[in-house]
């Protein structure tokens, strides 16, 4: 028993003798770039370092990069990534300030790329991009499976011409950060986490003080557009004609659908088909006011094209078999939208069975769907059909953009 315990004393300090890490102080670039190694804490003593390639952080854990003093720039002069982490966890840097410039006319790289990694912070640090279309923080092949906590803590960003991009739906929080973005552009708010963030134009007027996520504070009034020329029994529609539609993106239930009597079928299915002889009606003794279409995202990329699904759609309403069926039964006047159970829109659509698009312009360019959310159609309003108390909607599915 006395060796046992000898030996879980050695283990343990082995243990920790190989997590300790050392502290080495740099004063040029390529002490940085040959001091970047794991169970380390690097401590800049110097204003500024200039790099003309990507600062990388390969394979990397537990490494500190610390301004031994005051802040410490570091300056990136060419049309390449600044910052990369990749496979990498466990790394802070605190009070340093990172700044791209370009010489060209158009930007392909990222100030900050993080690929595979976990457990990132940048603490008291500022980050100044080109000034030209780039994304300040790509983060799309971020660990999926698990929580990856990437954090952005009073840090400044400044000359941010578009975007921050991010498809990853992990973990990422900035928090007391501030934004400084150009006029013309609007900054893409993906599904991340802002906290006490603050925004700013380029004269430093605040457009936002606290960011609201996706979520308007009054829902967004949104009156389809008709896109059709013909009703699709005189000319069937195809998917083309239709524009850019991903069926494949979302499994859709309903509150309700009508027991079919004949051979016919009418649930959810049919939405998503592109055959506008079939339709979901929904099943209640009434007009069916209320009752629900859920779409549940499953993927974000279409089959026939990888474009990104969008909060636009494309809907035929009524059953349009035929102009008697449609005739007969009902059709949807409006919808309430809900995303995750939140009212973001009142839909208003015109009683015809021509196509209609409905569309939220820049709204849904800024506010991408994304894997695991829920939207809800609540049917608020119908126009009555001369036959039938029933109502129906042939196809309804969201677009996709490139």
């Amino acid at each position: 028993m006395k060796y046992i315990f000898l030996l879980l004393i050695l283990f343990i300090t082995l243990q920790t003798s190989c997590q300790q890490r050392d502290t080495v102080t740099v004063t040029t670039t390529k002490e940085f770039i040959h001091a970047i190694k794991s169970n380390r804490v690097i401590k800049v003593n110097s204003k500024r370092l200039n790099f003309k390639q990507t600062l990388q952080f390969n394979h990397i854990t537990n490494l500190s990069v610390i301004s031994k003093k005051e802040a410490s720039t570091l300056f990136f002069d060419g049309n390449f990534n600044a910052v990369s982490i990749r496979n990498s966890k466990n790394i802070l840097l605190s009070q340093i300030n990172l700044e791209m410039k370009i010489n060209t006319a158009y930007c392909r790289a990222h100030t900050i790329q993080l690929l595979e990694s976990k457990n990132i912070t940048f603490n008291n640090c500022s980050i100044s991009g080109s000034g030209k279309d780039c994304s300040h923080l790509d983060a799309d092949d971020l660990i999926k499976s698990e929580r990856s906590d990437i954090s952005f803590e009073n840090v400044i960003f400044k000359d941010i011409p578009s975007k921050i991009n991010d498809d990853c739906k992990t973990n990422i929080a900035f928090k007391t950060c501030t934004f400084y973005v150009s006029e013309k552009e609007k900054v893409v708010y993906p599904h991340l986490d802002f906290q006490n963030c603050t925004f700013f134009r380029s004269n430093q007027v605040p457009f936002l003080k606290k960011y609201n996520g996706f979520y308007p504070k009054k829902p967004v009034l949104v009156n389809a557009e008709i896109i059709a020329k013909n009703p699709p029994w005189l000319y069937p529609y195809d998917e083309g004609e239709l524009g850019g539609l991903c069926n494949n993106t979302c499994k859709v239930s309903a509150s309700s659908t009508l027991s079919a009597k004949t051979k016919n079928s009418y649930t959810t299915k049919n939405l998503i088909d592109f055959d506008t002889n079939t339709a979901w009606v929904e099943g209640k003794n009434d007009s069916g006011i209320k009752e629900r279409i859920t779409y549940k995202v499953t993927d974000i990329l279409g089959d026939a094209e990888s474009w990104r699904m969008s909060l636009d759609a494309t809907i035929v309403n009524g059953y349009t078999k035929n102009l008697n069926t449609w005739k007969n039964n009902n059709r949807v006047k409006s919808f309430n939208m809900y995303r995750n159970g939140i009212l973001i829109a009142q839909i208003n659509l015109n009683d015809t069975p021509k196509a209609q698009k409905i569309n939220f312009g820049e709204i849904g360019y800024q506010n991408f769907p994304n894997i695991g959310e829920t939207f809800e159609f609540e049917i608020t309003g119908i126009y009555p059909g001369n036959k039938f108390d029933d109502t129906a909607v042939s196809l309804f599915i969201f677009s996709c953009h490139p």
